[in-house]
């Protein structure tokens, strides 16, 4: 798979977390994407990918089954959406529910992608090559905007304050 460029951080040094409690699911699914050169964790449970996701480690995607036994994966899609929106934190769900029902519950309760199991491993990757480019170019227009409104108030020569940010005070 060829490297790509987005905000100087190739695509392939992204951070995904692969969340799964069947554990040969979990380690083919962690194969596929570590064998493409990305960087993998892993969650056996909806607790411990919480707990995974509110640690100080920032991850680029995560790949989310539905069904497991602690804490559904639609729980813990629910409880990340509260603090990370569709753009700063994709997930992308691997399940083995197929009926169109189950599909739109997953979108609805804020999942950016839907997969089923069994999966091809060529398309699961191109999934997530694409759900990680949209994240860069989100994180890229986040920088540049907040760099235009930094550049709006202070001085580039200097760093001081300008007197557009002088004249709110």
């Amino acid at each position: 798979m060829s490297s790509v460029l987005v905000n100087d951080k190739s695509i392939t040094e992204s951070r995904i977390l692969i969340v799964d409690d069947d554990p040969p699911i979990l380690n083919m699914i962690s194969h596929y994407i570590k064998d493409n050169g990305y960087i993998v964790e892993t969650a056996d449970s909806g607790q411990d990918a919480l707990n995974k996701l509110e640690s100080s480690q920032a991850f680029d995607l995560v790949v989310l089954d539905v069904m497991m036994a602690d804490i559904t994966g639609l729980d813990v899609l629910k409880t990340v959406r509260k603090s990370k929106s569709f753009f700063e934190l994709p997930i992308l769900i691997l399940s083995a529910l197929t009926d169109t029902k189950d599909i739109v519950t997953g979108l609805n309760c804020g999942a950016n992608d839907y997969m089923t199991k069994p999966t091809k491993k060529i398309e699961l990757l191109a999934r997530i090559h694409n759900l990680i480019s949209l994240k860069q170019v989100y994180d890229t227009a986040l920088t540049n905007e907040q760099l235009a409104s930094h550049r709006s108030h202070y001085d580039e020569l200097t760093g001081l304050p300008n007197r557009s940010l002088l004249n709110k005070n």
